[in-house]
Order: structure tokens, then sequence, then C-alpha cells
């Protein structure tokens, strides 16, 4: 009996040593694999799209929103479906890698939505062609001080707000555009820029709101060439592309090593398709500023 006793003891001893080896190689952890839906982020820009994802639990929100959640520790999620550079502004604002490597999706051009007879004018004044600078400089204008028609009333242009994945992306392609390059630092944002910027930014805009009370309400918005293209309808709507060119690249990154790798992918690339968004040249620079410029301009930091 007492030997029998003694090999029951040993027996324990060892399972014991395997199941305490086994926590060590788990990084002392004796947690198990989590189970159920992958938690994923979306911008509220593209919820239609990201509604075709199954088998995940999908909360929609402003970039902001998630920004501040990742950075603070309290988002709770596995992944992000975002516009770059976002995940690097988190991780900038964070001061810690708290979002991964990005997966690009798909991509779009930046473009200024303009009503067509008001660019002819305002091109005319712009030197030929419009870009950011220009459109800037004339907001708050009389059209009738630029040649456009006294009905025409001020010149009246805006963004979405900076809170937004495309807004922010946006306020960096205007700003390069007063710029006129993609490498300036935030010590380039003087008095002068920082007047021009305000009245860029005075109004916030979407390109539903354009067409929605088109024409009167805005005579040019920033926006998304896959916006323009399948919202403008029979509009006579100017699609301008200012210089520095820049696109908005979509992205699914995951958030503190979350799991994000059922999530499929190539659905939520044909959802975006679907409604002008492109699955080529995803690898291709953005064309924006970096992702430190684009922090400060988003007032979370």
């Amino acid at each position: 009996m007492k030997r029998f006793l003694a090999i029951a003891g040993a027996v324990a001893m060892v399972c014991l040593a395997i199941v305490i080896r086994a926590g060590i190689d788990r990084g002392g952890s004796n947690t198990t694999t989590p189970s159920g839906p992958v938690k994923i982020a979306c911008i509220t820009e593209l919820e239609a799209q990201c509604r075709a994802l199954s088998s995940v639990s999908l909360r929609v929100e402003d970039a902001a929103v998630t920004a501040k959640a990742i950075a603070t520790g309290t988002a709770d999620i596995d992944g992000w479906i975002t516009i770059e550079p976002w995940p690097a502004i988190v991780n900038q604002l964070a001061q810690t890698k708290q979002v991964g490597a990005s997966t690009p999706i798909a991509r779009t051009e930046l473009v200024i939505a303009m009503v067509k007879e008001r660019a002819d004018v305002l091109a005319a004044k712009c030197g030929g062609s419009i870009g950011w600078r220009c459109l800037g400089d004339a907001i708050g204008k009389q059209w009738t001080e630029l040649g456009g028609m006294p009905e025409w009333g001020a010149v009246k242009a805006g963004l979405p707000p900076a809170s937004t994945a495309s807004g922010l992306v946006l306020l960096g392609n205007a700003a390069s555009g007063y710029f006129g390059r993609t490498d300036f630092a935030t010590n380039d944002f003087d008095g002068d820029f920082g007047i021009w910027r305000s009245k860029v930014t005075a109004t916030a805009a979407s390109f539903d709101d354009f067409i929605l009370k088109f024409p009167a309400a805005f005579s040019a918005v920033g926006a998304t060439r896959a916006v323009v293209t399948t919202s403008s309808g029979t509009r006579a709507v100017a699609t301008i592309t200012p210089a520095p060119a820049a696109s908005a690249v979509i992205v699914l990154a995951p958030v503190n090593g979350g799991r994000i790798g059922s999530v499929a992918k190539d659905v939520l690339a044909r959802a975006l398709n679907s409604v002008g968004w492109s699955t080529d040249n995803l690898s291709a620079p953005s064309g924006l500023p970096n992702a430190g410029v684009l922090l400060a301009l988003s007032g979370l930091k």
C-alpha cells in the first residue's frame, strides 16, 4: 500500500510539473484562447461596407473616438478598419505601438468637388487649375469679385470634420496644397497658415451636404473620388484632383495583437469596389503628409 501511495504521489508531482511548465511556456498565463466573434471598429464613412462582414462584432464610430480609446487602452477591439495613416497617428498619440502592421484593402483619390460653372470661373483666377491654396484664399469673397454671378453670393467651401478618418486626410491634402509639398513640418505652421486653415475648416461639410443643397449651400467640398463618382447623380459636379495628389487608403489593422485573421478582407474589398474604390496599386504611396503632421492637424494632441 505504501509503495502504491508513493507511486501515485510521484505521478501527481510529474503532472503538476507539466502544468506549471505549460503555464511558463505561455508566458505565465493560464488563460485560454479568446473565443467568440472578432471585435472590429469601423469608421463612420464605411458603415455600409463594413456591414457586409459576417461573424464579427462591429462597432461604427468616428476615427477620433476609436483613436482615443486605443491610446488610453479602453478600446476592447481586435482590429480597426480605417484610413492610413490613422494607425500610425494612434501609435504616436499613445507613444507606444498599440496598432500593428496594417493590411491595405482599397484606395481612391482625394479630390475637390465643385459646382462646375463656378469651378470654370475660379480656374481662371487660379492660373488655369484649382488647388487648395487658391480655393482657400477665395473662401468668404463674393463671387462677383472673381468674375462670377451676383446670385452665387460668397464663396463657401468646406471639409468633413477632422475627427473623421476622411476629414483628417483631406485636411492634410489641403495643407499640402497650401505649402505646395508634402514634406512640410509642424514648425511650418505660422500665423498665415493658421488664418488660411481656419477659413478652410470653419464650416464642416461632407459631400452629402454639398449634394443635398446643390448648388446653394457650398461651392466646393473636399471628398473622395469614390463618393463623388457614385453620388453625384445628374448634377454638374467638377471633380478636381488638387496638387500634390493624394489618396485615401483603407486598411485593416490589428489592435493590441488582436486576432483579425478570420476577418474576410476579400468581402470588404468587394464591397468597397462596388462603390468606386479601387483594389489596384495598394502598396503605392498615399501622397499624404506624415503621421506626426496629421496628428498635429487632428487636434487630438
